[in-house]
């Protein structure tokens, strides 16, 4: 290890982890301090294709050695995963979870002992490089390792820390669940422009690309997004109608709840692996 290079071991090699090592790698981090563990040979062919990293099948060999363990498993098989890990992994190894409700109290119970331990919640936009990370660190993180840690998920979209560890949940409802919300969304409105008239490859492209103009418009613009809204919305004209439709119609309780929804499920998900 020489200066901010670390040995960075993925605990399986699916989507996300591919996302998270095609960003390193992307970013300049050198492909021989990454190793990826997974039993699939379509994982393994898939990322040989990409990078010329280590691949192996033994999760202690991949850990043994690793200054960072990405925990990149479902959250159902993740205990069982730690359980198996917990007797080789040094105590000043840091572990970065992915997994969705899964706490940090949980994992330090599976392992057996006080480690280091990043939780994260990244989106799935995140294979894109265009994703967004909450991440929480417990008091055996050094500054110095979650620097490190930012870098690996900065190199695929936005991050930020959090204080508190229940924000995790928070974080769950408003950006890990949220392209479901916007994909729900356009498939409403591209219904609709169907209904019409519009054929569905033009409402699609339509709908989508303004999607796309609006996110950068907000992006680079000083301006807070309801003022954008009101730059758009002519008094007496097509906007102002539509967005006085939706208001009518309660759009603002229906988005809280459905955000609602999410965090409570999130919540209760976290309490569950926490016993």
């Amino acid at each position: 290890m020489t200066d901010d290079i670390y040995k960075i071991a993925f605990i399986g090699g699916g989507n996300m982890a591919c996302a998270l090592i095609n960003g390193l790698i992307g970013n300049g981090y050198p492909s021989t301090e990454i190793l990826v563990s997974d039993p699939s040979e379509a994982a393994k062919n898939s990322l040989s294709k990409q990078h010329q990293i280590e691949f192996m099948s033994d999760n202690k060999s991949a850990v043994r050695y690793a200054d960072i363990v990405v925990l990149a498993v479902k959250p159902q098989i993740l205990k069982e995963v730690v359980l198996e890990l917990s007797s080789v992994i040094q105590v000043q190894t840091v572990v970065v979870s992915i997994a969705a409700g899964v706490p940090i109290s949980a994992l330090q119970k599976w392992f057996g002992r006080s480690i280091p331990i990043v939780r994260s919640m990244p989106n799935t936009p995140t294979m894109l490089m265009l994703g967004a990370t909450g991440m929480h660190a417990n008091r055996h993180v050094t500054i110095e390792k979650c620097s490190i840690v930012e870098r690996i998920f900065s190199t695929v979209g936005y991050t930020c820390w959090l204080q508190n560890e229940k924000d995790i949940d928070s974080v769950t409802a408003v950006s890990g669940s949220s392209p479901a919300y916007f994909f729900l969304i356009f498939e409403i409105m591209q219904r609709v422009a169907e209904d019409f008239g519009l054929s569905p490859s033009v409402a699609k492209n339509l709908i989508l690309q303004t999607a796309k103009g609006s996110v950068e418009m907000a992006l680079n613009s000083h301006s807070e997004v309801g003022e954008l809204r009101s730059q758009v919305t002519s008094p007496g004209g097509t906007t102002e109608q539509a967005i006085a439709t939706l208001r009518a119609g309660n759009l603002d309780l229906l988005i809280f709840k459905a955000m609602k929804a999410a965090l409570e499920r999130a919540q209760k998900l976290s309490e569950e692996y926490g016993q």
